[in-house]
């Protein structure tokens, strides 16, 4: 336990110093402010996952899911990505 609490503490660190150095670069015109803003997201975000981890559930039965949701969602997947490929295409010239 008291290692869990020694890594949440050392990522909350890297994650505060990727936030430092985000504020620190955030009048600069180049992009490297959004790769320690993300940095520092994912260093939180890990560092919240380790500190807290999720409570085990109880068992439960098997859960039927329908053929027709994932089916629909495929259908719906595959849509959305033939509409995004063919507006890009008329576009290029």
């Amino acid at each position: 336990m008291k290692l869990r609490w020694f890594l949440a503490g050392a990522l909350g660190l890297a994650a505060l110093a990727g936030a430092g150095m985000a504020y620190a670069t955030w009048s600069e015109p180049d992009g490297g402010r959004w790769v320690f803003a993300a940095f520092a997201a994912l260093l939180g975000v890990m560092a919240g996952a380790v500190a807290f981890p999720p409570k085990p559930r109880e068992e439960s039965g098997t859960r039927f899911v329908p053929a027709w949701y994932l089916e629909g969602a495929v259908l719906l997947l595959a849509l959305v990505l033939l509409v995004a490929i063919t507006s890009c295409i008329p576009g290029r010239r």
